[in-house]
């Protein structure tokens, strides 16, 4: 329950400021509750090159992102996290330090100043549903102002029980921030496996979101998550 509380608040926070753009990383909010037992990255993930080429505050103090991945030729694997995927197409790997997320940054890319997909974990002292993530996106939505919902369910993704939650709030184009004015979409995807939670995370302008969101579902085909699920998080609800 402890564990699940903490989830919750952090949740709940994320969505209303779940990231923050380069320039303005350093004038986020106070740090909100973390996650029971974070666990920060320890060593970089390694990047497999192929022989021929291609879903709020948050800001625990210690996650750092991982280091420049590769091109997008080719496929980004993170073995310590247990999980791959090929990114998008002409985007650029994000800077180190340049997002705040509520876990630990493990890789991001970007096409431009605002629009991006970053993927981070959460290590929890107990195992969480999709259906209990997909639960509290919903309610932090309905506490944040403004907040239309896109998509809301679970699904099957790279094997695993998922959820997809995508809405659109008042923020800057690249935050969900209640100070700004400009239409801004987010599309959230949580796999949680054992006490780990795999996120990856898209934001845009609310315009944007129909191409942005076409990148996000194709890097979301290629995804590969190794490490079973409990038989409660494997249960279709």
């Amino acid at each position: 329950m402890k564990t699940r509380c903490l989830l919750a608040a952090v949740l709940a926070l994320a969505l209303i400021l779940a990231q923050h753009e380069p320039a303005r990383a350093a004038s986020a909010p106070s740090e909100p509750p973390r996650p029971a037992s974070p666990q920060p990255a320890t060593s970089q993930p390694t990047t497999s090159q192929p022989a021929a080429s291609q879903p709020a505050a948050s800001q625990p103090a210690a996650s750092q992102p991982a280091s420049p991945q590769a091109p997008a030729a080719g496929r980004f694997v993170d073995k310590e996290r247990g999980f791959s995927l090929a990114p998008p197409a002409g985007w650029r790997p994000v800077e180190p330090g340049a997002f705040a997320v509520p876990g630990a940054l493990r890789a991001g890319w970007s096409p431009d100043d605002r629009t991006s997909i970053l993927v981070f974990t959460t290590h929890l002292d107990e195992p969480v549903t999709a259906s209990f993530l997909l639960a509290q996106h919903r309610e932090a939505a309905r506490h944040t102002p403004r907040a239309a919902i896109r998509e809301e369910r679970t699904l099957d993704l790279a094997g695993k029980r998922s959820m997809s939650f995508a809405f659109t709030a008042p923020g800057t184009g690249g935050a969900i921030d209640s100070r700004g004015a400009e239409p801004t979409a987010q599309h959230w995807v949580a796999i949680p496996h054992q006490r780990d939670v795999l996120f990856l995370l898209l934001t845009c302008p609310e315009p944007a979101f129909a191409s942005a969101d076409e990148v996000f579902r194709t890097l979301l085909a290629t995804l590969e998550v190794t490490g079973p699920q409990t038989d409660q998080q494997a249960v279709p609800r």
